[in-house]
């Protein structure tokens, strides 16, 4: 599929959010750089659409909003996958409707990604739980495919993602989706650029699976039993490194992965 050159299509997932209507549309339309279309998929069969129109029409971005509704139930893989079906751009962006750029994210983002030629480009975040600010992550230079089996620091907001050099991609519909398809692209590209700088704000809420933290221990290691050529040593190393930097990331205001 060919894309429009330089331009920014940011998805967003909307599901039962219309609490978070107004936050989110004043978190795109604040950036100093607008996305060129804004893609949202109602998730939700129409619960919360209505707080979620109000608040497009006041942010006067409605020029640039692409509202799809999904006949049923699709989850977050699904709803972003119809999003990429439709989109146009060289650059995608995401947003769920609970979190928050920072005013200069894509902008600082798109101009990284720009000098870099990154076709894979996160940034830091900083963590919330009930309005309070819990800690900070930071990140190095780059990730491998060896430091992302070791602990995956990506966040679906915190992502631009070039398809021009990275190719057409799809969420996986499974649990940890993000994970899956973050490892496939960068068994196509090699690395990750990281932009060191906080530039997302992530609010945890008690009930989200994130949270579930034996759930997602299972599934890491389940990911890391499907690796082929993995001896089983290797394996529990590589989950050893995850237990302690899930463990770290939870104890430190400032917040760097531990990779060995």
């Amino acid at each position: 599929m060919s894309y429009v050159k330089n331009k920014v299509s940011l998805i967003v997932p909307f599901y039962k959010a219309g609490e978070y209507s107004t936050q989110l549309m004043e978190s795109i339309a604040f950036q100093s750089l607008l996305p060129d279309e804004i893609i949202i998929v109602d998730d939700g069969m129409g619960d919360g659409v209505d707080d979620l129109i109000s608040a497009i029409v006041r942010s006067n971005l409605g020029d640039r909003v692409i509202l799809l509704s999904s006949i049923k139930n699709l989850g977050p893989a699904g709803a972003r996958n119809l999003a990429l079906s439709i989109s146009s751009s060289q650059y995608v962006a995401f947003l769920d409707s609970d979190d928050a750029w920072k005013p200069d994210f894509l902008s600082s983002m798109f101009g990284e990604a720009k000098v870099k030629q990154s076709p894979f480009l996160i940034s830091g975040a900083e963590f919330y739980s009930r309005g309070e600010l819990k800690n900070i992550l930071l990140l190095p230079k780059v990730l491998t495919m060896n430091m992302l089996l070791q602990t995956c620091p990506i966040l679906v907001p915190a992502v631009l993602i070039d398809r021009c050099r990275t190719g057409d991609f799809k969420f996986p519909e499974v649990r940890q989706e993000d994970y899956a398809l973050w490892l496939d692209i960068v068994n196509r590209v090699g690395e990750v650029h990281c932009l060191n700088r906080p530039l997302v704000s992530i609010h945890r809420r008690d009930n989200s699976v994130s949270s579930n933290k034996l759930d997602a221990a299972l599934w890491q290691w389940r990911t890391l039993k499907q690796l082929e050529g993995v001896s089983l040593t290797r394996r529990v190393f590589l989950f050893s490194v995850y237990a302690i930097n899930a463990i770290l990331k939870r104890a430190k205001r400032n917040y760097t992965p531990l990779f060995l």
